[in-house]
Order: structure tokens, then C-alpha cells, then sequence
């Protein structure tokens, strides 16, 4: 990725995006498989601006998602998936975040323990278990990504 389209990357997840790991299970064969879930993506309801997006980092999907409600448009999320293309994307645009540095820098911490073969897998391919640090890394996302006021007036991010 060239220095103007990290550049043009980072506003974007500033803006409209999320850096975020979060927590959800899954049933295999009558068993729950408790997983985090590593997640880059910018929403918006305009499809053009997030398809000239895709183009300019020829990374990730655009998908349209249909809200309830018959007079609400439309929502088309720019997603990139795969712990590989995640590390990758913040460590081009991390020089260029006026915010979300944290974010990005935890995500590329979990992406690398997740690509670098620090995690067990059972028999059914499913993690069964996390590190600490894992854990911790997911906790201080959630935090950082907590909307609203928070003590003495401070605004998080989100």
C-alpha cells in the first residue's frame, strides 16, 4: 500500500470504522465453542464511496445489509477478514492514525499470536482454548471501544 492510500485507509477507520475483537460461541456437534472474533470494517450508506474504497486497498469485501425498517436505506460495510490481511492492514495504516493507534496496535498483537501458531486447535478445528494475554488484549478493545462519557467528562472514541 503506497503512503497516500494508508493515509486515505486510516481517516477512513477513523472516521467510519472499527478496529475491534469480540467475543461470541458456537455450537458444533451439540458442543459450544466459546471464539473471539478479530473484526476491520467501515459502514456507510453510500456503496460507491465504500466500493472506491475496496479499490484503492484491493483488500477485504463490501456487503449490503438491509435494516428493518421500510424507510431506512440501506448499510454497506467494507470488511476485511483473515488475521494475515488484518495485521498487514495496520501495520500500513498504524503511521497514519490520528486515532485508533491502540486499536490497531492490539490488533496486530492478537493477529500475529493467532498467524504465529500460538493457539490449540481440538479435533474439530475449533480453539479450544485462549491465552491470557489473548483475553487481556480482548478486554482493553472492548474498553477502548466503549461509546459515551466516561469519568470526568472524557469521550471515548468508539
Amino acid at each position: 500500500m503506497d503512503e497516500k492510500t494508508a493515509l486515505v485507509a486510516a481517516y477512513s477507520i477513523c472516521w467510519e470504522g472499527c478496529i475491534s475483537v469480540s467475543f461470541t460461541k458456537k455450537e458444533h456437534k451439540g458442543k459450544i465453542y466459546p471464539y473471539f472474533v478479530p473484526n476491520i470494517q467501515i459502514s456507510g450508506t453510500n456503496e460507491d464511496l465504500l466500493r472506491s474504497f475496496l479499490s484503492l486497498v484491493n483488500m477485504g469485501k463490501v456487503y449490503k445489509v438491509n435494516r428493518k425498517g421500510i424507510k431506512q436505506k440501506p448499510v454497506y460495510i467494507w470488511r476485511l477478514s483473515g488475521a494475515k490481511n488484518m495485521q498487514i492492514f495496520c501495520e500500513e495504516v498504524i503511521p497514519y492514525l490520528p486515532t485508533k493507534r491502540r486499536q490497531a496496535e492490539l490488533m496486530i498483537e492478537f493477529c500475529k499470536r493467532r498467524v504465529g501458531g500460538q493457539t490449540v486447535h481440538n479435533k474439530d478445528g475449533y480453539h479450544s482454548r485462549y491465552t491470557f494475554r489473548e483475553v487481556e488484549i480482548w478486554e482493553e478493545m472492548k474498553q477502548l471501544n466503549k461509546r459515551g462519557v466516561t469519568r470526568l467528562g472524557e469521550v471515548n472514541e468508539g
